[in-house]
């Protein structure tokens, strides 16, 4: 898997894209995704209104200062619903990349080597 190096950043440019075809778009690179993600990438409440350049950097719980993990949560959750999903995760299963999305509260543990991508 390809890792930002420490220090290392990385600027994207988010523009408004209907949910639909940002599903398309995924599904035809070969991104395979669970219902969860589906579902967050739909929700109205994520979708960009308009265009945005953000800065990301990828960091360890450990590498925030935190060496037991965490049970902060590094998103606002959406509503106070339970069971609403929280964010997103990718991981390579057999070759094929699967982008899966999470729900949890914010009692949840994650560990120190748990890694995130986080807007600068």
């Amino acid at each position: 898997m390809t890792r930002l190096l420490p220090g290392d950043s990385l600027t994207l440019d988010l523009a408004p894209e209907d949910p639909a075809d940002l599903l398309a778009r995924l599904r035809a690179a070969g991104v395979a995704m669970n219902e969860s993600a589906e579902r967050l990438i739909t929700d109205a409440r994520v979708c960009a209104a308009v265009p945005e350049r953000v800065t990301v950097v990828e960091r360890t719980l450990a590498d925030l200062g935190l060496p037991d993990g965490s049970a902060h949560v590094l998103s606002p959750a959406l509503s106070d619903e339970p069971g609403v999903h929280r964010g997103l995760y990718l991981r390579v299963v057999d070759h094929v990349p699967w982008l899966r999305g999470f729900a949890c509260d914010d009692l949840h543990v994650f560990g120190p080597e748990d890694r995130w991508i986080l807007a600068r």
